[in-house]
């Protein structure tokens, strides 16, 4: 094809399903962000969004993450945990950090730098 490793879009493969997202994944200081409802929802955990204080808050079985909107400072099962990349908005869309997110809810991540392709595994 001819392109730049650094023009190739990132690409997120969920279980082996590549996932489509309406605002692509962005990587901002080493993290890949992704929207926030599509990576929660294919994770199968509830999101909240507070408005009010800009916080996102997620469950998924016992566990519960709070981020909040342009802070590193996230909360995983009441453990304060510092982020590499604040979640943040693109176009319009709230982005989390992939990576994050994914561990504190169970999965395992693995990112393919040649592919541009990060791996997620739910157990």
């Amino acid at each position: 094809s001819g392109r730049e490793i650094g023009q190739m879009p990132i690409r997120i493969k969920l279980n082996g399903q590549l996932q489509s997202y309406a605002q692509a994944p962005v990587m901002s200081g080493g993290s890949v962000l992704v929207p926030m409802r599509a990576i929660f929802e294919s994770l199968d955990a509830s999101v909240k969004w507070d408005q009010k204080t800009q916080t996102i808050t997620s469950v998924k079985g016992s566990s519960q993450i709070k981020l909040k909107m342009g802070s590193k400072q996230a909360v995983v099962n009441g453990k304060n945990v510092t982020l590499d990349s604040a979640p943040r908005m693109v176009k319009g869309t709230t982005m989390v950090p992939l990576r994050f997110v994914a561990t504190a809810l169970g999965a395992d991540v693995k990112w393919d730098s040649s592919e541009k392709m990060v791996h997620i595994t739910t157990k």
